[in-house]
């Protein structure tokens, strides 16, 4: 299990091997402290433990989790792909360096002005949230003659047990398009026949802070039997599925967290089992820790004023 490296030594307190005291005094309190060394042990575990020789794996960094420059400049240096929200984090991520091919843009009402960012900057993947967003997308690509690499979301109405302001594939979230509408496969069907999307597989997420394997297991259990669905029912071969991210970690001492060093060898192993039960063609799975990923890296530092 990921520790968070602080110790005492003496009377001060030391996180990563550098005094609190030392720290306040050159740049005063409240003070934000990220621990760099524990954001690169933890990516590699994500690295090491989520990989497997059938297929490629994606460690996609949640930047809505905390992103600045030089944040970002270690995503990259550890060679995580990313995902962006808005335009303003597209931006950011561009400022640091991320190779544009890395990134990958979510987000359930992208502005024109952003999907235009996304398309000059050739990003490498676009997750569609619905089809008015489509519809936009096959527009812009139109007029500027480009080709896109898309993934499309899935909403599975999978309900974990967290709170309900952070389950995002409940039947009537907001993200993606619903398992239960009609239509979905006329849809997809819509968006292969489109000559400027690449319609590469599916996306879904089922919300933050889960801490029971099991929801993950049966997320990739849902999408991969509806992309074997969806395979036969089209006659289109689906090779990039992501599983979106949400594992979760604990906020104080006596709170549950997901075992990641436990729990992604077993993810992966059934995600490997369950793609060639269906013989599924899947080059690419990927998976987005967020706040799993740099939660227990930051601390912040305060100075006691007064005690009442």
């Amino acid at each position: 299990m990921l520790r968070k490296n602080m110790e005492w030594i003496g009377d001060s307190l030391h996180i990563g091997g550098v005094s609190v005291n030392k720290l306040k005094e050159k740049y005063n309190t409240p003070l934000y402290i990220y621990d760099q060394k524990l954001f690169e042990n933890t990516a590699k575990v994500f690295m090491d433990k989520f990989k497997s020789d059938k297929f490629e794996t994606e460690i996609v960094y949640a930047s809505k989790a905390f992103s600045n420059l030089y944040v970002l400049g270690l995503v990259r240096c550890l060679g995580l792909d990313l995902d962006v929200v808005s335009g303003g984090e597209l931006y950011l991520a561009l400022k640091a360096g991320i190779n544009p091919q890395k990134i990958h843009f979510h987000g359930n009402n992208k502005l024109e002005e952003e999907l235009i960012m996304a398309i000059e900057n050739d990003i490498g993947l676009i997750i569609i949230d619905n089809m008015a967003e489509f519809h936009l997308l096959s527009e812009l690509l139109g007029k500027y003659k480009k080709k896109m690499r898309v993934l499309l979301r899935i909403n599975p109405d999978i309900v974990t047990d967290t709170h309900k302001f952070i389950q995002t594939s409940n039947a009537d979230s907001k993200f993606g398009l619903n398992i239960r509408d009609e239509k979905l496969t006329s849809y997809i069907q819509e968006i292969i026949g489109d000559p400027y999307v690449d319609l590469e597989g599916f996306h879904a997420h089922i919300g933050s802070q889960v801490t029971k394997g099991e929801f993950f297991i049966e997320e990739s259990n849902f999408l991969l039997n509806f992309t074997k669905k969806m395979s036969d029912d089209l006659g289109y071969e689906f090779t990039n599925i992501n599983f979106g991210g949400g594992f979760g970690v604990s906020q104080k001492e006596k709170d549950p967290s997901l075992d990641l060093e436990e729990f992604l060898p077993e993810f992966i192993k059934y995600i490997e089992e369950k793609i060639g039960e269906l013989d599924l063609p899947i080059k690419r799975v990927g998976i987005e820790p967020g706040r799993s990923l740099i939660n227990q890296a930051g601390s912040t530092l305060y100075t006691v004023a007064s005690v009442k």
